[in-house]
């Protein structure tokens, strides 16, 4: 039996971050025939959108780790909030002031974004592409700052909580924001709020990143380690992921029929949370060599995982860039390559990120992650997993 996370860096955990990666870009690489692509290929593809909530479970699991292990420390929010400013805000920032003053220079047309760029800046873009759904924006696309404004109201509220509640108290708390959300995506669903809103929405991805806390904080009590769920934690994954992969596809096959709509949009989120939950429990547990284990620490999905944020940011352009070089005259469902040009384009789409995002690893980001040696994250304490 696998005993529970201690104070290490989880090499596997690196490779779920790339996984999660990879399937953002699966699910965006639809850009290269422009709404052609029909039938189940398409449905498959847009599975790659549920990189997110893996994105969020991980968030959870990782920043409760942190916060529970350094809730004696003496500068708990000072550490915290400065460490998270260190690795979060310059690459986001960077990215906003090309997408807003660089970007109209190289395209000309219209910034739509441009008349709300407060709500970016000020991390609450989801509520605004709530209102407004997705604005049409290349080749920086700034609608991929929803999921950081998510994470980042996150970071806001949480440490508060993990400080204030502890154990028992704190995972009751976990459950009950897990109900909460799946309970606020069903009345959206039944109010007819929008697919959109529904998606981007903070109350409706709470699920994700509580049951990521839950997830760490359960792993780390000793009560836990006979639990069913831990014993049965792959097949207890597979079956939620089995549920979410079927309700995604036959709601994404079939959109003209709203009630499957709505209850896979509500059903399949949480199925998936629950899935990826479980694969990081997998991950997590010190001795599990499983072969899941082992193809999570695969050095290329750990490397996809190490340049995840700056891939995240700016893999669009790459995409788009990639696009018009290979489709003709920009019209859809046309290649240079005849059939060679969807895989051509995959293999430039899925690589090219890559080389800038490794050269602003070393030259930026690294640099800019020295200064947390000023906060650390738990002082006098061992931190149990790395961000």
């Amino acid at each position: 039996m696998p005993r529970p996370l201690g104070a290490r860096h989880i090499t596997a955990l690196d490779g779920i971050r790339g996984l999660a990666i990879l399937a953002v870009m699966f699910d965006h690489a639809q850009i290269i025939w422009d709404g052609a692509s029909v039938g189940w290929w398409r449905a498959f593809t847009e599975l790659g959108q549920h990189g997110v909530d893996l994105f969020f479970v991980l968030s959870g699991f990782l920043i409760t780790g942190i916060l529970d292990a350094s809730r004696e420390s003496e500068h708990y929010f000072r550490n915290f909030y400065l460490r998270r400013a260190l690795r979060i805000f310059p690459l986001y920032y960077l990215f906003l002031a090309i997408a807003f003053f660089v970007q109209p220079h190289l395209v000309h047309k219209p910034d739509v974004a441009a008349g709300y760029r407060a709500w970016f800046w000020l991390y609450g873009s989801n509520f605004l592409i709530s209102r407004h759904s997705w604005f049409e924006t290349s080749p920086f696309n700034v609608n991929l700052t929803w999921s950081l404004a998510i994470e980042e109201q996150f970071y806001i509220v949480w440490p508060m909580i993990v400080l204030l509640f502890r154990g028992a108290a704190l995972r009751r708390i976990c459950i009950g924001v897990v109900c909460f959300s799946t309970l606020f995506r069903l009345c959206a669903e039944l109010m007819h709020t929008g697919i959109v809103s529904v998606y981007v929405l903070t109350p409706s991805r709470l699920d994700a990143l509580a049951l990521g806390a839950w997830t760490v904080l359960a792993l780390r009590d000793p009560a836990y380690q006979g639990a069913f769920w831990i014993k049965n934690r792959l097949p207890i994954g597979i079956a939620a992921l089995t549920v979410g992969v079927i309700a995604s596809l036959c709601a994404s096959r079939f959109p003209e029929t709203r009630g499957l709509q709505e209850a896979a949009q509500v059903a399949d989120m949480l199925a998936f949370a629950i899935g990826f939950a479980a694969l990081i429990s997998e991950a997590a547990l010190v001795g599990s060599s499983t072969v899941a284990v082992k193809v999570l620490s695969n050095p290329l999905l750990v490397q996809y995982g190490k340049l995840s944020y700056f891939i995240y940011l700016f893999h669009w352009p790459v995409m788009r860039i990639c696009t018009l070089a290979i489709r003709y005259h920009d019209v859809p469902g046309t290649g240079r390559f005849g059939v060679l040009s969807g895989p051509i384009f995959w293999v430039l789409a899925f690589f090219l990120p890559l080389l800038p995002a490794w050269i602003s690893w070393q030259i930026f980001e690294k640099q800019l992650l020295k200064l947390k040696r000023f906060f650390p994250a738990h002082e006098g304490v061992a931190e149990p997993v790395t961000k």
